[in-house]
Formats: structure tokens, sequence, C-alpha cells
């Protein structure tokens, strides 16, 4: 159930116009000039956005409020960042900074900083697979454990995690627990809009000629991240003759590149 903001908030959030993208370049060159009112002006054409995103987090049992103060630190971060001059919109290169910030707030808030150890637990953890995943669904957990490298009890612990702030939780004579669906709410089009121009960027990206970046490792790129159905890298192995760890690293090799291009990876103070 999407939690409503409060009326003045909601009412001045409705006031602040969007930016085009000449108005966001113009901005960012006041600001890099030291003009803070830019600065405002751009951070401000994104809450809307941070909102969206925060909605998503909450099924993490974390207040609202608290997630969009964090994740308004990632979008400052961002807007520092920002370079237009690479055909990006602010949304599309701010929802890597925003997304960040939140998820370290997660991890950092309650009991579940316990269960989010590792890099692999973290990737899975916020990975989309999750959502929906019927725990008991033996299928479909041994898929994604395979997928993550990780064992079916880990997949299905965080599932019945992922489904607990949006559920009503009994408890079986076993000790697991029984979720009874609540309300979902519906997709936020702006969140969908600017997962859609992210995959635009990446279209565009792979298609130009990127410093560095082998026919091969395009090809890799296109399958796991482009097409309607995500390839595995079993599958795509087997098309380019190569075996799985090996797409694992071309795969690993060709996203850095990737970010380096895009500056959507958090470089080095």
């Amino acid at each position: 159930m999407r939690m409503p903001l409060p009326a003045n908030i909601s009412r001045a959030l409705k006031r602040i116009p969007r930016l085009s993208a000449t108005e966001e370049k113009d901005l960012v060159v006041k600001f890099r000039r030291g003009d803070s009112w830019a600065r405002e002006r751009l951070v401000l054409s994104q809450l809307r956005f941070v909102i969206s995103i925060a909605r998503r987090y909450r099924r993490h049992g974390c207040p609202l409020p608290d997630l969009v103060q964090e994740g308004t630190v990632g979008l400052l971060e961002a807007v520092k960042r920002f370079n237009p001059d690479r055909g990006t919109r602010l949304s599309t290169f701010a929802m890597w900074w925003i997304r960040a910030a939140m998820q370290d707030y997660v991890l950092r808030s309650g009991s579940i900083v316990r269960t989010v150890t590792t890099p692999k637990s973290r990737t899975m953890f916020f990975s989309p697979t999750l959502r929906g995943l019927d725990p008991e669904n033996d299928l479909a957990v041994n898929a994604i454990a395979e997928r993550f490298g990780t064992t079916s009890e880990e997949v299905r612990s965080f599932a019945y995690r992922m489904q607990a702030p949006d559920r009503a939780i009994d408890t079986s004579p076993d000790g697991y627990p029984i979720a009874k669906p609540l309300a979902v709410a519906e997709p936020d089009p702006e969140l969908v809009l600017a997962t859609k121009q992210e995959r635009l960027t990446l279209v565009k990206l792979l298609r130009a000629a990127i410093p560095g970046m082998t026919r091969r490792e395009r090809h890799i790129l296109r399958r796991r991240f482009l097409g309607e159905k995500r390839a595995s890298r079993n599958k795509i192995g087997k098309e380019l003759g190569l075996s799985k760890e090996r797409v694992r690293q071309l795969e690993i090799r060709a996203l850095d590149k990737l970010r380096a291009i895009t500056a959507v990876a958090q470089p080095a103070e």
C-alpha cells in the first residue's frame, strides 16, 4: 500500500517544474561556477524521483522519511558528479547514487545487518528476482541460488524477509512463517521511465565504439541485460564456446569498462 505524503509536501512537489535537458545542462554549468541556487534547483527537480525510489525500499521496514533523507544525500552526490555532456539525464545518472545511499541505510538498520554480510548476499537481497518469489517454490529458489552462488536456504530466508513488510505473517507449527498477501502498490511510472532511460542509454553505449570493449564483451552485455529474457552465463558460454566462469569474468570486465564510460560507479576520492 502506498504511503501518502503530507498534503503540504505533496502540493509543494507538484509546484516544482520539471527541467528539460537544456535547462539541466545550464544549471550544471552555473553550479560549477559556484551558484548554490542552481544546485538547489537540480536537487528539487529530482525530489519526486527520490520519493518514488524510497517507496520501493519501504518493504525492508524502514520509515519513508528516513529513506527520503538518505536518498537526498545520494542525490546531492550525484548532482556534484553529474556530467550532462555524456548524453544522460540527471534522473538516470542519479538513480545509481540514490539507490546506493538507500541500500546502505537499509543495511545499517535493524537486524537485517546480521544477515546481509557478503557482497553476494547484498547483490541478491536487492535484486528484483526476489520480489514476489514464493519461498516454497523449490525450482525457482534453486535457480536463484545457482545464479548468485549461494544456498537455497539463504534464498528462502531472504524471500521471507522481502515479504515481511508487505504481508501479514502467521507462524506454522514447525516455525516457518506463513504469509498472507496484502495490497501491492502499482509500479511508479516515473521509476519505470527512468529504468527504460537507463536501458536506452546502455543500448546507445553498446552500439558506440566503447574504447577497449571487444565484440565478445558487447555480445555478453546484450544477452545478459538487454534481451526480453536474460540469458544465463551457461547459455552464453555455449554460444561463444567459453566456460561459464570465463563468461562471468568477461561480463565483469565489460561492466567495469561501461561504468568508466558512463561514470555511474563511485570514483575514488
